[in-house]
This record gives C-alpha cells, sequence and structure tokens, in this order.
C-alpha cells in the first residue's frame, strides 16, 4: 500500500493523573507543561514537535509516578508511537520494555487496553529478516479480537497490522490479517466503502498468488466498486483493478468479460504508441531449446481491433523463422485497450511488437524471455522468480 506522509497520525493515549498536593509541586508542573505540549502538537498533527514533547512527559512523568506505573507505561506508548513513525525502532523497544507486564497487570490479559501496546511492540520487533518476534504480537492481537463483539473495530486493527507490514517490506506475512480485516468489513460496511475494497484488493492478490482467478475475479470485482467514481477521468486505483481484472479474466480463460475492462481503459487512455499491451502470453517454446544458447528476435505487425483483440499478426522480421509459429500463436492471445476515436472504439492497424529471446541465461533450467511489468499487475510469485521477459514495443499507429 503506499503510504504517501512519513508518519502515520497516531492515537492518542490519555492518561488519567492522580497527584496529591506535595507530589503535585515542581515536578507536577513541569510535568503537565510537557503533555500539554504534545496534547497540542499531535492536534495539529505536527509529529516532528510531539516526539521532544513525548519523550519530556514519558522522562517526567516517570520520575512524577514511578516507572513502573500504569501512567509511566502509558507515556511510553505515546513516545514509542512516534519513535516507531521516525524508524527508531531499538529506541522504541527500549523505552517499551518491561511496559507489557504492568498493563497486563492493570487489565485483563485480553483487554483492549492492551491492543495499542501490543501494535507498537509489533512495529518496534518487526523485522523481513528475522519475524518471529514481531509477528508474535500481531498474532496475539488478532487472536485476542477474533471473538470481539465490535466486528469493526476487529476489521480496523486486523487492517492497521497489514499497513504495518505492507510499510515494513512484510508483504509475505500479511495473509491472515488481511483475510481477518475482510471478513469483518464484508459483514460491517457498505459494498461502496474505500476499507471494504482495499481488504477485498488485497484478498484478489492471495488468490491470484494461489492461482484461484475465479476467487480473485470476485474480489476484484468487489474492490471495483469501491474505487468508481463520477470523475470524468478514472482514479489510478480503478485502472489498477481493471488491468488485473484483464490479466485474471484471461488467465481464467474468459476473453469476453476481460472485454468490459479493455473498453474502459480505452475510453480513459490518450492513445500511444507504441501501445502496451495489457495481457501479455508467453511463446510456448519446445522445451529441447532450453540446453541451448539460442539468442534471437521476433517482431510481429497486427491489428488491434476495436475490442482490444489482436487480429491477422504476422511476422515481420524472425532470427529464427521455425519458431514463427510459436510466437505468432502467443501474440494472438494478447489483449489491449482499443484506441477511441470520437468516443468509439476503432480498429488500428500497424501495430509492431518484439519478442527478444535469451535462452543462454537460463543456465538450463528454464526458457528466459525479457518482459517489462504490467503497471498494477501483481501475480504473488517472488521477484525473480518468472523466467520469461518480453521486450515490447516497435513501430505502431493507426493507418
Amino acid at each position: 500500500m503506499p503510504h504517501s506522509a512519513r508518519y502515520q497520525l497516531i492515537p492518542l493515549i490519555l492518561i488519567v493523573f492522580f497527584i496529591t498536593p506535595v507530589a503535585a509541586a515542581d515536578k507536577g508542573k513541569d510535568f503537565q507543561r510537557a503533555y500539554r505540549s504534545y496534547q497540542q502538537h499531535i492536534e495539529a498533527n505536527n509529529l516532528e514537535q510531539a516526539l521532544p514533547a513525548a519523550e519530556d512527559a514519558y522522562n517526567l512523568g516517570s520520575r512524577l509516578y514511578g516507572r513502573k506505573s500504569l501512567n509511566a507505561a502509558k507515556l511510553a506508548i505515546n513516545y514509542a508511537t512516534l519513535l516507531n513513525d521516525t524508524g527508531e525502532f531499538k529506541r522504541a523497544r527500549r523505552v517499551l520494555k518491561g511496559k507489557l507486564k504492568i498493563m497486563e497487570e492493570a487489565y485483563d490479559t485480553d483487554a483492549d487496553e492492551l491492543v495499542a501496546i501490543l501494535m507498537e511492540l509489533g512495529r518496534a520487533e518487526f523485522d523481513t529478516r528475522r519475524p518471529k518476534d514481531g509477528l508474535a504480537y500481531f498474532e496475539r492481537i488478532s487472536a485476542m479480537l477474533d471473538e470481539h463483539e465490535n466486528k469493526l473495530y476487529r476489521g480496523m486493527k486486523n487492517w492497521d497490522i497489514v499497513k504495518i507490514l505492507l510499510r515494513r517490506q512484510g508483504n509475505a506475512f500479511t495473509r491472515k490479517y488481511v483475510e481477518a480485516a475482510h471478513e469483518s468489513y464484508t459483514n460491517q460496511l457498505t459494498p461502496g466503502d474505500i476499507r471494504l475494497g482495499l481488504a477485498s484488493y488485497h484478498m484478489a492478490l492471495w488468490k491470484l498468488a494461489d492461482s484461484q482467478f475465479e476467487e480473485a475475479v470476485s474480489h476484484l470485482d468487489a474492490s471495483l466498486i469501491a474505487f468508481k467514481t463520477d470523475e470524468s477521468q478514472m482514479h489510478e486505483l480503478e485502472k489498477t483493478v481493471r488491468m488485473m481484472l484483464v490479466n485474471t479474466l484471461e488467465n481464467a480463460k474468459e476473453s469476453e468479460l476481460a472485454t468490459t475492462h479493455c473498453l474502459a481503459l480505452g475510453r480513459d487512455q490518450t492513445w500511444k504508441v507504441p501501445a502496451q499491451p495489457l495481457y501479455i502470453s508467453m511463446p510456448d517454446f519446445p522445451p529441447e531449446l532450453t540446453n541451448t544458447a539460442l539468442v534471437g528476435e521476433f517482431t510481429l505487425e497486427f491489428t488491434i481491433d476495436e475490442d482490444g483483440f489482436v487480429r491477422d499478426p504476422g511476422v515481420t522480421s524472425s532470427t529464427h523463422a521455425d519458431m514463427d509459429e510459436v510466437v505468432l500463436e502467443a501474440i494472438g492471445k494478447f489483449r489491449y485497450a482499443p484506441r477511441f476515436v470520437e468516443g468509439k472504439p476503432v480498429p488500428t492497424e500497424g501495430m509492431n511488437y518484439t519478442f527478444s529471446v535469451d535462452f543462454s541465461r537460463s543456465e538450463g533450467k528454464n526458457n528466459f524471455l525479457s518482459r517489462p511489468p504490467l503497471r498494477g499487475f501483481q501475480s504473488g510469485s517472488k521477484s525473480g522468480d518468472d523466467p520469461f521477459s518480453v521486450g515490447g514495443g516497435g513501430r505502431g499507429g493507426g493507418k
């Protein structure tokens, strides 16, 4: 998930103070001044200034109430949240050390009051190289909320975990939290709610990772409902989902259903040459080529019809004529967003695409082609797993 801001807006942990007249002398005044400063900066969304104020409030409050007090634990959560937001995870861990035990002694071990500190401990501990410690805190939160009476709250907190993991490149660990958030949101939110749309989108990514194309289509359709707007120009979220739907429907052998999205994308786009395919089919080269040092190029010319299908493909240049039929079959399965003229889709002749083939880089394991990534499409495979890449290009345009 893209995250444009450096910080997230943090929840303000309110502290209830019990100060005797004696204890509330100069230390109490200094603490109250620091805490009010922290509150003011948070309310103004001035988190850079809030950080030193939170540190002062934590240190002064700890001296005033004792480092093992409940107030000190709550002040530590405020301070650690800002430290996590600025990437100072080691300092956040030090600040939170021992504070969970204090919170557990004050509340039940599955109380809602523990969610905030568990979330910050998870943020501070999570590392993709050693994810176990951080994930343990997130798993505890999710388990605590599993039977929570407020399903929307359950969904929101599981989604908070998803956002944290995405920001920390922990995409591979989001599945259970995506599923929990989606289940809660489905029963609580209307179909047009952006929160349900985002959860459905990520459900689709996991279904694509499992090659469950029909289920992925269902989730993408749900996200499209939330992402569509009444604006004249298509929003990037809607565009991304429609491109994914073209790919997913083609993989599910539902080319006619993909046409709706090809047309919608074509209607929104400014026609550019060379046109970029929405769906790419890999040439099915014979397996005996796997161990060869074959290097070559195949350039094809074709027409994009008014529905975005490839028509009348032909090879205009080839370094291996015996493979021409293989690349012709592949290009025939491509899908494009058609060109629109005066609001209507029209066929466009003279389009070109070049397959660049290099089996010498396969090291005897897989065929290798080179291909630019499709914007917004994620297959769920790890980077580098796909041995194919196809360089598109060449000339093209309307005749």
